[in-house]
């Protein structure tokens, strides 16, 4: 693999595979008051954490790094503005170099369509109906108002009517 310094972050260096270390470094400790001892530290693979969006991250100067933009900064460079780091595969938790480009947030849409991850339906953390919910409110919006069927299911009639009217939903 191979390693490049991490902008930014001096003592630390991440991989083409996605590998983070620290560098073997000294500092000078004051041990006593007057009595200064040298200090040294072997450098090591970092063990990377997986944050809420399941992406991998470790920590380095008292900040949270994301591996991905990690790796692409130090082997492409900088995010242009505007720009996400975007994994080909659609996979958040392979941060190969040959992996991962800067996209347009276009880009990032069309490829988690492609890859099936989108957030949309019962993936939204915030999702008060289900599939099946979904098929009860069409199968009785020609029967009943949209403030009795969402009075059934516990949501608002506005919530059923983009339903009935495809503005959400669209996919089921």
């Amino acid at each position: 693999a191979d390693w490049r310094d991490l902008p930014g972050f001096p003592g630390y260096q991440v991989s083409s595979t996605g590998l983070v270390r620290s560098v073997d470094r000294s500092i000078v400790v004051e041990r006593r008051p007057g009595w200064f001892v040298p200090r040294t530290y072997k450098g090591r693979i970092l063990r990377p954490r997986i944050n809420k969006q399941g992406y991998k991250s470790f920590i380095a100067h008292y900040q949270t790094v994301s591996i991905h933009h990690a790796v692409l900064l130090a082997f492409v460079g900088p995010r242009p503005p505007g720009m996400y780091a975007c994994h080909n595969d659609g996979d958040r938790l392979n941060n190969c170099l040959s992996n991962l480009r800067w996209a347009t947030p276009k880009e990032n849409s069309a490829d988690a369509a492609a890859h099936g991850t989108q957030v949309r339906g019962e993936t939204n953390g915030s999702a008060r109906l289900d599939r099946r919910a979904v098929l009860l409110v069409r199968a009785l919006g020609p029967h009943c108002t949209a403030s009795r069927i969402g009075g059934l299911l516990g949501v608002k009639a506005a919530t059923v009517s983009d339903i009935l009217n495809g503005k959400t939903w669209k996919h089921v």
